[in-house]
């Protein structure tokens, strides 16, 4: 029809994405300013592509951690920048400790790797769940959650709502800061970068923590006004009880050579098993320890424990020695502590 306009095209709203490619997830957040979730079982895909396109790439998904907004100019996306009013993307994966350290701990620190939450917990047996989800309260909680607006500063212009925190939360809050300052000063690399990205992260999960409670509350209780101290004192416990140790983990761990980070699962292992002797082969068919499956990689584990005087090998008498069992005896100091 003569003098009609075209309409704007419709947006699909989107809460997670797949598909890590800087273009495909500005394309999302143009028309999703609540931000998505970029969900992927394995995460190795993921960090490859940010050596396969480059530092442009490091750079978007660093600014992804802020929440601000972004215009991507690419010749790939039209004539016209891609505006996006809250680059936001959340990152939620698992990746093995190899992968992590060649793709994302290795090389100079910019920030990317500062910004993740990691765990990596000792592994625990397999356990049937007791009971059954209660997936409709699920279902209510996060519809909720996404009932959660923004606030309209002017007609067509809308920003997210700011809680203020409470008095107290914020005194606490300011005493552990000082507290974490302190500590900061003693660590380095991946360590110390994460440790200044923490301050900013306890506000951020006490906030989340504040309206997960409130969606678990019955239909009609108001929205939070404020960060209680409650909120923020759970969030600051987190921190040190669990989000630190995980850290320091994994910034110990993954980032070793491969023969140290099975020696420390090996010894993980005989301080929780107790054994007076080990086998290679036993070790290798009976133990299931992660990484520990292969001949080469357990010799070079139980290599680098009799380095550390943990082990020493058991002679066979009259045994050629070219086919002796491979048992090792474990020091007993090991388990008083008193091993060098």
């Amino acid at each position: 029809m003569k003098g009609a306009e075209v309409p704007p095209k419709p947006a699909l709203e989107r809460l997670t994405i797949t598909d890590a490619t800087v273009e495909a997830v500005a394309a999302v957040l143009s028309d999703n300013k609540r931000g998505v979730l970029l969900l992927r079982d394995e995460l190795s895909a993921w960090a490859a592509n940010l050596k396969k396109y480059g530092e442009g790439d490091r750079a978007f998904w660093i600014e992804a951690f802020g929440g601000r907004s972004y215009t991507v100019d690419r010749r790939k996306l039209g004539a016209k920048p891609m505006f996006i009013p809250h680059l936001a993307v959340s990152i939620l994966g698992g990746i093995q400790p190899d992968r992590l350290a060649s793709l994302v701990l290795q090389g100079d620190d910019d920030g990317l790797a500062a910004r993740f939450l990691y765990t990596w917990p000792q592994p625990v047996p397999p356990k049937r769940p007791q009971g059954r989800l209660d997936t409709a309260r699920l279902t209510a909680a996060f519809r909720r959650l996404r009932s959660l607006g923004f606030i309209e500063v002017e007609p067509g212009k809308s920003q997210p709502v700011t809680l203020p925190i409470e008095n107290a939360a914020a005194e606490e809050f300011d005493a552990w800061r000082n507290h974490h300052f302190n500590d900061s000063q003693h660590v380095a690399g991946l360590v110390a970068s994460a440790y200044g990205k923490m301050p900013g992260l306890a506000v951020r999960l006490a906030l989340v923590l504040e309206h997960l409670w409130w969606a678990a509350e019955p239909d009609g209780t108001p929205e939070p006004t404020l960060v209680s101290r409650k909120a923020l004192g759970t969030a600051l416990d987190l921190i040190e009880s669990y989000i630190k140790p995980m850290l320091l983990r994994v910034a110990g761990e993954a980032a070793l050579p491969e023969r140290d980070r099975d020696a420390a699962v090996l010894a993980r292992a005989i301080l929780q098993k107790r054994p007076e002797v080990i086998n290679a082969r036993e070790l290798r068919r009976e133990w299931r320890l992660s990484g520990l499956r292969e001949p080469a990689r357990v010799d070079a584990a139980i290599a680098a424990l009799v380095e550390a005087r943990w082990l020493a090998p058991v002679p066979v008498p009259g045994h050629d020695p070219g086919r002796r069992r491979k048992d090792f005896r474990v020091d007993p100091r090991v388990f008083r502590g008193g091993a060098q």
